[in-house]
Order: structure tokens, then C-alpha cells, then sequence
């Protein structure tokens, strides 16, 4: 048979997967709290995937141990794909940070990265700075009049905060998520965050909060204006946090492959990338021998960064 009959017997397996599955509802398990842009993400591909898949996909809040607790439940789960895990790239320092947490590379299966996030140095709009520059100089005139915030220790955004208030001798203070980390900016019980767009989109539209500086290599297309770290003058500030997907170790490769076609169709869909993008994030489609391969590198780099303290230090 040649040409699109071809074609078509070719892509059927990706699309019909292994007999059987799913044979009832799928636990999408995260480690982050509701209202985040994580939980965002985690609610969308429910959505889609409980259509695409006929069975309903439902999402999971568990909280603790800085992700362990998400990551060590799907760990444990049967490897039959009923029970899904969507995670950040700090999942890869886990490892060296969480005695119980699970290591990626050997605990879990890989499905694919569904999106990534820049992170973005947001303020309270009632700090008079407007520029990465600006903002130094008030911490180097008064450093413990100011504060940093995060929702999650280990965290790529937890990784710069630490380095940044411990060079500016800056207060870091935890809150429950990102969400809760803008709750006490607008109170005024924190000055900064690392935080995504999501988590603040709203509140910098409305001049409660600012933002004044990117992650990434290149400005983003929702705050064009707004330069990137190294465009400030600071190197070491291009890392982007990938969310992604994954299923319990030993899955078998038949039902993996089938997830991953079914990331495919929700990530290319316009309705979904439109709804991302709005959000402030980038649709990704993936595959798990990538993903695998992001992992490693990941891995590598967060565990000599974590070792040796090299982030780099944002008030140098």
C-alpha cells in the first residue's frame, strides 16, 4: 500500500495505543497548589486529555516535601498509566536536596515537556526602581529593608532567589506557591519574586506589580519591553522551567508512545496553544527520548550548580 493509505496504517498504532487502555479515569498528580501557573497548565491538558481520551483526566494537589511527595506517589503507582505526574525542571535537583525524592532518570518514566515558562524579576510597583540597575542600588543602600519571596524550595526560581538575597545580604522569606507569593507582595510583606507570567499577569496589568527584568535567551512576546537579564547586564540568567510529563517507572512503552501522541495532538492544537500563550507560557511537543535527554543534562548541570554554589549571583 503507498501514499496516505500508507500513511494512515503507519500513525494508527500512536493513535489507537495499547488494547485497553485507559481502562478508567487518570490521576494527573502535581506538587503545586491551585491558582498557579502550574496548576493552569495542569488543569488545561485535563481538560483536553479527558476528551481526547474518553475517560476523565483529573488533577491532583499534593503538596510537601518541596515536590517529593507529588513525584514519590507516581513513583510508587502502578505502571500502567492511570496515574500521571506533571513536574518542573527542579525535578531534576530533587535528588540531592530530597532524600526521598525520587530520581527521574530511574524512578519515572519520561512522556514529553508539554511547555516552558521564563521566569521574570517582578516588584512592588510601589518600589521606586524600574530597572535591574535601579533596584541594586536600593538593596545596597538599605538590604534588610527589602525582602524576597518564593512558593517552592529547590525550585529554579527558589535557586535565584537564594543566590541573589544571599549576595545582597537580601531577607528571603517562603509562602505556599507562587500564588500566595503575590497575595504578599500586594500586601507588602514581600518586595520581589522570580516568579512566571502567569502568577502575575494580572496584578502587573492592573500597576500593582512590575517587572523589570526576563529570563531567557531572547525578550518574551507578551512583555516585549521588558529586557532579559543579560540584556542588563547579568549573565547566567537564561534557564527557562520546562513542565513536564510523566508516568510511573517500568511503563510499559506501548502505553507511554500513546500518551505522548495524545500530548502531540493537545499541544498542537490552536485553541490550546492560544490559551497558553494568553497564559504566558510556550507549548512544547516533545518526545520521551528527548525529554530523557533534557533530563540528563539537567540533571548534570543543577547538581554541580547545587554543589558548588554557582548560580550566578544577581547583586555581583
Amino acid at each position: 500500500m503507498q501514499g496516505a493509505g500508507a500513511e494512515a496504517l503507519a500513525v494508527a498504532p500512536l493513535l489507537t495505543g495499547p488494547s485497553g487502555y485507559p481502562a478508567r479515569s487518570i490521576d494527573l498528580v502535581i506538587p503545586f497548589p491551585p491558582g498557579g501557573a502550574q496548576d493552569v497548565l495542569a488543569q488545561l491538558l485535563a481538560e483536553r486529555l479527558t476528551r481526547q481520551m474518553d475517560v476523565p483526566v483529573t488533577v491532583s494537589n499534593r503538596l510537601g516535601a518541596n515536590g517529593a511527595v507529588a513525584s514519590e506517589a507516581v513513583a510508587r503507582a502502578a505502571a500502567d498509566g492511570h496515574v500521571l505526574l506533571l513536574q518542573q525542571a527542579s525535578l531534576a535537583l530533587q535528588p540531592g536536596r530530597e532524600p526521598r525524592a525520587p530520581d527521574p532518570a530511574r524512578d519515572l518514566t519520561p512522556v514529553g515537556r508539554v511547555a516552558i515558562a521564563p521566569l521574570f524579576l517582578v516588584i512592588d510597583a510601589r518600589i521606586p526602581a524600574h530597572t535591574v540597575a535601579e533596584w541594586l542600588a536600593l538593596l545596597r543602600s538599605r538590604p534588610q529593608a527589602y525582602s524576597y519571596g518564593y512558593g517552592t524550595a529547590g525550585s529554579l526560581a527558589w535557586l535565584y532567589t537564594d543566590r541573589a538575597s544571599r549576595q545582597g545580604d537580601v531577607p528571603q522569606l517562603a509562602a505556599k506557591g507562587e500564588a500566595a507569593v503575590v497575595q504578599d507582595m500586594l500586601a507588602g510583606r514581600i518586595s520581589a519574586c522570580f516568579c512566571a507570567l502567569p502568577s502575575v499577569q494580572a496584578q502587573v496589568r492592573s500597576g500593582k506589580l512590575r517587572v523589570i527584568a526576563a529570563t531567557g535567551e531572547a525578550r518574551s512576546a507578551l512583555l516585549p519591553a521588558v529586557p532579559t537579564f543579560r540584556e542588563s547586564g547579568y549573565d547566567g540568567y537564561t534557564a527557562e522551567q520546562w513542565l513536564g510529563l510523566f508516568a510511573p517507572p517500568r511503563t510499559p512503552q506501548a502505553i507511554v508512545q500513546r500518551l505522548a501522541s495524545e500530548l502531540r495532538r493537545t499541544l498542537t492544537s490552536a485553541d490550546v496553544r492560544e490559551r497558553l500563550a494568553v497564559a504566558g507560557l510556550v507549548p512544547l511537543v516533545d518526545t520521551p527520548q528527548s525529554f530523557a535527554a533534557t533530563l540528563h543534562d539537567d540533571a548534570s548541570r543543577w547538581h554541580r550548580t547545587a554543589r558548588l554554589g554557582e548560580t550566578p549571583a544577581l547583586a555581583e
